[in-house]
């Protein structure tokens, strides 16, 4: 079950969806939540803050003129700042995120809803009973040493909560060839550790899908039935197709797209959640890729 937005699909369609900004807190959650040394985290990002590297006071504390070293500071300072991109006013520089999700969509007719209605209580009393307090047998008037207390609140509250259940489509990018490449120089911040920053997020990844999370998981911890899906890896610079499953065959369509590139796509495909964890923990041991600014193609 899961409680996401209504969303209505160029065809006409109402279904439902979770938003990208959603996943993507999830997944740095996850990443903050695996390192164990916070100290690799900027003060914001230490308590999981939005600001980022607008609270690095190593960044703010430069000026125009020297973008390139408060992006340098920023990437040096912080593995969210890099690997989820941040954007600072002053000096004006920003960063866009190596990870990308799009919504999560509820396939066409596969979405089932429901609405449930809930009270609160309190145990063994309701109004009226006794430990309530007792109705005024009079009125008086205010006066300025006695004012007029203000009403407790009621022990009884309805209210509605919606329910939904269904298969949902989901697309997802990871770059970590962007990994600690500083974009304004289009240099490399030497001494990075590029190789555990790219292991951590890739472990988020894992992760946020071994248990699934989102808002109201207290009372409305969704239940994950079945997974699938196709993984899509570039060794070489060039992007990777991305194809929709909203539509049918998608499968098949990622991989002819990926043999009809000439690129040397690698595609896998996975059925479960077991499959796709195995295949996550197979790139764990590769290096992410090193753009050389010689072997850059226009666009």
């Amino acid at each position: 079950m899961v409680e996401p937005r209504t969303l209505k699909l160029a065809d006409g369609t109402t279904t439902d969806g979770i938003s990208g900004e959603m996943l993507k807190h999830i997944h740095a959650a996850r990443m903050w939540e695996l390192e164990k040394d916070k100290s690799k985290f900027c003060p914001a990002c230490r308590i999981l803050g939005p600001m980022r590297a607008e609270q690095n006071p190593n960044v703010t504390q430069l000026g125009r003129g020297q973008e390139i070293e408060a992006t340098r500071r920023a990437l040096q300072d912080c593995v969210l700042c890099d690997v989820h991109g941040f954007l600072v006013q002053r000096p004006t520089i920003h960063r866009q995120s190596t990870v990308e999700f799009g919504w999560a969509v509820g396939l066409r007719g596969e979405v089932h809803r429901d609405i449930h209605q809930h009270a609160r209580h309190i145990v063994g009393e309701r109004p009226g009973s006794e430990g309530q307090p007792p109705a005024q047998q009079g009125v008086e008037a205010p006066s300025e040493e006695k004012r007029p207390e203000a009403a407790p609140p009621p022990v009884q509250m309805l209210y509605s909560r919606p329910t939904r259940s269904g298969v949902y489509a989901l697309v997802s990018v990871f770059q970590p060839w962007r990994i600690g490449l500083n974009t304004i120089n289009y240099e490399y911040l030497e001494g990075l550790d590029r190789q555990s920053r790219y292991q951590l997020a890739l472990q988020a990844y894992r992760t946020m899908f071994l248990r699934t999370d989102g808002a109201m998981t207290s009372t409305r911890l969704p239940h994950l039935e079945a997974f699938e899906g196709t993984i899509v890896v570039s060794q070489a610079n060039f992007p990777v197709p991305v194809v929709s499953p909203l539509k049918e065959g998608y499968r098949e369509e990622i991989e002819a797209l990926a043999k009809a590139s000439g690129e040397g796509f690698e595609c896998i495909r996975f059925d479960d959640l077991v499959s796709f964890v195995n295949a996550l923990q197979g790139f764990e041991d590769g290096k992410p890729y090193e753009l050389k600014m010689s072997e850059q193609t226009e666009g």
